[in-house]
This record gives C-alpha cells, sequence and structure tokens, in this order.
C-alpha cells in the first residue's frame, strides 16, 4: 500500500533529498534550494511502511520537487496529460 505522510521537518528525508541532488544532471540554484524548496511542506512516500520517496508542495499543490529511490523505481507508472494531486 502507498502511503504520503506529512513532514514536520526535513530529517527523515535528509539521505533522499542528498541522493536527488546527487542525480542531478544540471546545477541547481541555491537559492531556490534553500529558501523556497527546502520551506515548503514535504511528504514522506511509503511503499508496505518503507520509504520509497519524498516530494515537495507549493502554494495551490504544486510539485516543486519529487523523488523516489531506486529500489522503487521500477514500480513507477508514466503519466500524460494533466495529472492532479490530491492530498486528503
Amino acid at each position: 500500500m502507498i502511503k504520503l505522510q506529512p513532514l514536520d521537518g526535513l530529517d527523515p528525508i535528509q539521505e533522499m533529498k542528498q541522493a536527488y541532488l546527487g542525480e542531478l544532471v544540471f546545477p541547481i540554484d541555491a537559492y531556490w534550494q534553500t529558501a523556497v524548496v527546502d520551506r515548503a511542506p514535504h511528504w514522506l512516500i511509503t511503499v508496505d511502511d518503507k520509504p520509497a520517496g519524498y516530494f515537495a508542495t507549493a502554494a495551490g499543490k504544486r510539485l516543486l520537487q519529487f523523488h523516489i529511490t531506486e529500489p522503487f523505481l521500477p514500480s513507477g507508472v508514466a503519466l500524460s496529460g494533466p495529472t492532479r494531486l490530491i492530498v486528503q
């Protein structure tokens, strides 16, 4: 089962955030990362209670950052067309 858990801080996903930054093939603006993304609401993605990734959202539920860890990448589904994040 896939669960989305809101986070109060970034400690539980620090290793995943470092992995995300290490996998980028282009530079990321430090201001964008620290002042915008790191201050946004973050969510932990778990699959069968195992950490599988995270995402960060902005106002209006716009996706700022999204990362899935390596073991769970083959489970991904390609999305096409408009996609809307609904979190309850």
